[in-house]
């Protein structure tokens, strides 16, 4: 469906002063400081791995909670204790997925309960070797080659991410998920994970400095992995369904389990194209269970206030089995000024979840 629209009384301009950035620069500090202030209660109290952590408790933007104790993320699990293994059965752990290599795996097996499920599924293999030459863009501090790691990771083994994606999915819960640090590796697959479920991406760059002896303001790590993912993508979801080929009704599954209440429409794409002095904003679905239909919201800042810019909910097409494609114009922009938007999906008891922000810039086209 296709709507066009004047929406130039939805425009407005943003003031700032230097008073007014010192003081959104303080309250970004104290957010940040406060979401690492409670990151205790996600660490484990064991005798051996020292990064094993929970996944759940955290909001996302619809203002739901993922659910505690069913996913963890951690590092080796070869220093496990008579007392750890007695502690993780007494939570009821099911699965352990190792994504190391094989040497790794060699060197250090991991110690477990006869009762858990054990996978063993290199996230890269010991004989393929990471092309870091394409990601010479990205800072060659020593700090960022991280970065060009985890976004090689993320372009070059796709299909390794998905399968892995696909048995936490599908792993019978509580499961544990784990490299030999519990940080990049295993931090790529997490960060995705808590996208994909709707966590705020500053929330998931905090989750990944979580680390023990990690040094926070190395955060900028995760932010431009995310930046590069939605840079070449287009969304999360676009990459995980699309490009990693995870089945749609897996996910499904999952988030029902993991975000009580959460609304069951599952975005297979977002995206803002820019034209001459409009936007236009291009989103599928893959599957809309109990779905009423979408609101847009658009801002002048990424962390601005957004505003609602069409006049009535754009109603629902898709279904439980088949999704679809929707479109959206937004006229009477101005050229050269980036504007991000945010979007509302719409469940039949009024619960919503937002997706986004995705941004373009209206610019001049060729021959007009």
């Amino acid at each position: 469906m296709s709507v066009k629209t004047n929406n130039a009384e939805y425009r407005f301009a943003v003031k700032k002063s230097s008073r007014s950035i010192s003081l959104v620069l303080f309250v970004c500090i104290v957010a940040f400081f406060s979401q690492r202030a409670g990151a205790e209660e996600r660490f484990l109290p064991l005798e051996g791995p020292e990064n094993f952590r929970d996944l759940g408790g955290y909001a996302t933007t619809n203002g739901e909670s993922l659910a505690w104790g069913m996913v963890y993320r951690s590092d080796v699990l070869s220093t496990l204790t008579e007392n750890d293994l007695d502690y993780l059965n007494h939570l009821g752990l099911k699965s352990v997925l190792d994504i190391r290599g094989e040497g790794e795996v060699a060197h250090a097996p991991d110690i477990l309960d006869p009762a858990w499920s054990y996978e063993f599924y290199p996230a890269v293999p010991d004989e393929f070797s990471l092309d870091l030459a394409p990601y010479a863009s990205i800072c060659d501090q020593t700090p960022h080659i991280f970065t060009k790691y985890y976004c090689a990771m993320i372009d070059q083994l796709p299909d390794r991410v998905g399968a892995i994606l696909t048995k936490i999915f599908d792993a019978e819960k509580p499961v544990v998920f784990h490299c030999s640090g519990g940080q990049d590796r295993t931090g790529i697959i997490a960060a995705i994970i808590l996208l994909m479920l709707g966590v705020p991406e500053d929330t998931v760059a905090v989750d990944y400095t979580l680390s023990p002896n990690f040094d926070p303001s190395l955060s900028s790590r995760m932010e431009q992995t995310i930046c590069h993912i939605k840079d070449s993508y287009g969304s999360v979801e676009n990459y995980v369904y699309n490009v990693c080929y995870v089945p749609v009704e897996k996910f499904v599954k999952f988030k029902e389990d993991f975000v009580p209440g959460a609304t069951l429409i599952e975005l297979s794409n977002l995206q803002a194209i820019p034209g001459k002095h409009e936007v236009v904003i291009v989103w599928s679905t893959s599957s809309e269970i109990d779905h009423s239909g979408f609101n847009l919201y658009r801002s002048e800042s990424e962390k601005g206030e957004y505003i609602k810019i069409n006049d009535a909910l754009i109603p629902a097409q898709g279904n439980s089995t088949e999704g679809a494609e929707y479109e959206f114009i937004d006229g009477d922009l101005q050229n050269r000024q980036t504007y991000y938007y945010q979007l509302e999906d719409v469940d039949t008891a009024g619960v919503s979840t937002m997706h986004g922000p995705v941004s373009a810039t209206p610019r001049l086209l060729l021959g007009n």
